[in-house]
């Protein structure tokens, strides 16, 4: 019925252009097991166009992250690792341009979302892109793996005293790029180091390259056969991926870590002692934080642990994600804390 009027095929041709005809199974589950928590979503595609996005994507292997070395002895603050982060790109870019092109002349509402967006430009540069082989060097250099870690940084209450002050060396951090060719990306750097003022260590330490900044002290680059890792703090980094950890995970297309304690001392706590100033800063206010904790059971800080989501492709696509109980009796202790302060404040 509704695809016999005008605008009707309009949405079914959006609809299918979306690939929500081609959803199959969707699976959920929750379980809770001693102190943890899990959840696991999985969902199928049946009949997905050779050559479309969706199954250009769901033919990824899941890969180990290498970069989550730097992470794996469990100090750390937040960690995101992300495989084949340029074929993703790609992808989406590709399918972007050949969803533009099936909207021309049409009048629903993909029309509307491509007319707003200038795709001649990016068709333009991407094959520029491609006329210059940029894409091809990309793949041949890189493996595509991307890794983010945030090992420690200031509290909220240093940052709003003193955020305008603040120097990059006040954020212990690191980026990781997997690549495929050592040796050019060595030469790239001995080429062009120079003009930042980068200076190589004489002799590599654990199997790593060590590359200064010494106008920005602690920054450096280490670079091996297969991963650059450009970080705020060079030796901190180093001993990381040269002492390992017990941590671990598996092959996967992407994987997202929280420290969870480290979070609620660093921001969720001091965030809600400005929120109880905010409601109110009379004396008579009563906040019941020791009876709201003991209601709540709420354990120590380190009972928070983790906070992780990892996503895998297989014949489904997969999304697995794991906390400590903990995580949700801290959010009740401070919802009812906060909730009795701002019920005796209107009260007064």
């Amino acid at each position: 019925m509704l695809a016999e009027g005008g605008m009707g095929a309009e949405i079914v041709a959006a609809l299918d252009q979306m690939y929500l005809f081609n959803l199959g199974t969707t699976h959920t589950e929750m379980a809770i097991t001693g102190d943890d928590i899990s959840f696991l979503f999985r969902e199928t595609a049946n009949d997905l166009p050779e050559g479309s996005a969706p199954a250009l994507m769901m033919a990824l292997e899941d890969r180990p992250l290498e970069s989550f070395g730097l992470v794996d002895d469990g100090e750390f603050m937040m960690y995101l690792g992300l495989q084949h982060v340029p074929a993703k790109a790609m992808i989406q870019i590709d399918e972007l341009m050949r969803q533009a092109e099936n909207a021309e002349g049409m009048h629903g509402p993909l029309s509307e979302i491509f007319g707003e967006m200038d795709i001649q430009e990016l068709q333009q540069t991407m094959e520029l892109m491609k006329a210059m082989q940029v894409d091809k060097i990309i793949d041949s250099t890189l493996s595509g793996e991307i890794g983010v870690a945030l090992f420690d940084m200031p509290d909220l209450n240093s940052l709003m005293e003193n955020g305008d002050n603040m120097q990059p060396s006040d954020i212990s951090a690191a980026v990781a790029i997997g690549i495929l060719d050592g040796e050019y990306v060595r030469e790239m750097i001995g080429t062009y180091g120079s003009e930042i003022g980068m200076t190589p260590r004489a002799e590599s330490m654990g199997g790593w390259d060590v590359f200064d900044v010494p106008m920005m002290p602690g920054m450096g680059i280490l670079l091996n056969d297969s991963m650059l890792v450009a970080t705020t703090n060079v030796d901190f980094a180093l001993g990381k991926l040269t002492n390992g950890g017990d941590m671990s995970v598996g092959a996967c297309q992407a994987h997202f870590a929280l420290n969870m304690a480290a979070l609620n001392e660093k921001f969720v706590g001091p965030g809600m002692k400005l929120v109880a100033a905010e409601i109110s800063d009379d004396e008579d206010i009563y906040w019941p934080v020791d009876s709201m904790k003991y209601l709540w059971d709420v354990p120590e800080q380190d009972g928070l642990g983790y906070m992780t989501l990892t996503s895998r492709f297989g014949d489904s696509a997969e999304c697995e994600m794991h906390m400590k109980k903990a995580v949700f009796q801290y959010l009740m202790y401070y919802l009812t804390t906060i909730g009795a302060g701002a019920i005796q404040s209107e009260m007064h």
